[in-house]
């Protein structure tokens, strides 16, 4: 049985609206926003170039997930992807600077080292995770049957206390 793209497609929208959002507010606030190569994309998981002045970022913009295919938003907690579905590196070991997570109503945006280094030794089963389990258990890894990804939903709360983040929301500066 194989995987069609249409299956994808409600995804692949839902993050392109993100990155637009995000390129919107960032463009508001004087940043030149140049988007990444699909070369760019696909192998160091970076979706802009960012400049303002003599500052250059690059960031990979990440919209809401649900808790399941076709289920409600998860509001409550952020998915990191370790490893991807070809089982090369996820986004969390890409090559952007920054990630921004599209969250209800703003954009959390968290240095991807920093990231990475606080979550991969709280992450249990890293390197044997745990294949096509039902609910949402934090910290815990993943895999989806059939496929190479490794991935861990971390409570956002836990983010926001333990690393140094910055809030982007509509109408107001960079927090």
């Amino acid at each position: 049985m194989g995987i069609r793209a249409s299956n994808f497609t409600q995804s692949f929208k839902e993050g392109d609206k993100a990155e637009e959002k995000f390129r919107i507010l960032m463009e508001e606030r004087g940043w030149t926003c140049i988007s990444a190569t699909f070369s760019e994309n696909c192998h160091k998981h970076i979706d802009f170039h960012l400049q303002k002045e003599d500052i250059k970022i690059t960031v990979d913009v990440k919209g809401l997930k649900r808790k399941h295919r076709h289920g409600d938003y998860d509001y409550e907690n952020i998915l990191l992807e370790f490893s991807n579905v070809q089982g090369r590196r996820g986004w969390l070991r890409g090559d952007a600077n920054l990630i921004a997570f599209e969250c209800k109503g703003y954009f959390l945006l968290v240095d991807r080292k920093q990231l990475l280094a606080w979550s991969e030794p709280l992450i249990k089963d890293l390197d044997n995770p745990i294949v096509n389990q039902k609910g949402i258990v934090p910290y815990q890894a993943r895999q989806r049957r059939g496929r190479k990804d490794v991935w861990a939903r971390v409570p956002l709360k836990d983010i926001e206390n333990n690393l140094s983040v910055k809030y982007l929301r509509p109408n107001a500066d960079a927090e």
